[in-house]
């Protein structure tokens, strides 16, 4: 039997692995960091309850698979529990 971290590994290497970076890939990762900042900035995003209650968040990184198939998106809050100004 396969563990889950072995599943979900051998599952990336198929999907061309997060791990994995091509020009390409990092082109489109950074693409996607700037549209969803942009979109936050914006307030065009936020239907998520962890985004609705009225704080900032940080963009820290995008990964995406080589195969451009898969974004994986790492945010956290910003500034503890102070609201966004609208």
């Amino acid at each position: 039997r396969k563990t889950r971290q072995a599943r979900t590994s051998a599952n990336n290497a198929q999907m061309g692995g997060f791990g994995t970076s091509t020009p390409r890939s990092l082109q489109t990762a950074a693409k996607i960091h700037r549209l969803l900042s942009e979109a936050l900035a914006r307030g065009v995003v936020g239907r998520s309850s962890a985004l609705q209650d009225g704080r900032a968040i940080a963009i820290n990184r995008v990964e995406i698979t080589s195969n451009l198939q898969l974004a994986r998106v790492h945010w956290e809050p910003m500034g503890g529990d102070a609201p966004v100004r609208r």
